[in-house]
């Protein structure tokens, strides 16, 4: 069914979970997502290559954080980054605007901040 789509490659590189290394997603045709389900993944060796490029904020974007566990663990496996940290944005039964507020709070107080003016556009302002 997914034969027809022609993959294209994209402007940001993605580190993938198929090959372990860095691909710019040209090739992520109906082969690569089979390959993808049906083979082992590398997530462990996808994480290893962040965090040896320099990568060390990992933030997992899904309806429970069971992969944070995994990077987590490479993270503190690793002997190229011992700041890197990682940080879930919801939980399940726990996935409202105050879990995700909760989580950018996380990021926040280690030294990611985001943009305060967009998470809260219309009451966000500096304080002294």
């Amino acid at each position: 069914v997914l034969a027809p789509i022609e993959p294209k490659a994209g402007r940001i590189p993605v580190y993938s979970t198929v090959t372990g290394q860095v691909e710019d997603g040209s090739g992520f045709d109906a082969a690569y997502w089979f390959t993808n389900l049906r083979q082992t993944v590398e997530f462990e060796t996808a994480t290893r290559k962040l965090l040896a490029d320099g990568y060390g904020v990992f933030v997992e974007s899904s309806p429970h954080p069971v992969v944070s566990l995994g990077v987590q663990e490479t993270i503190e496996d690793s002997e190229t980054s011992t700041d890197a940290f990682t940080v879930g944005s919801l939980r399940r039964n726990d996935g409202g605007v105050d879990r995700l507020l909760t989580s950018l709070a996380e990021l926040h107080v280690r030294g990611v901040s985001p943009d305060w003016g967009k998470v809260f556009p219309d009451t966000a302002r500096r304080v002294d």
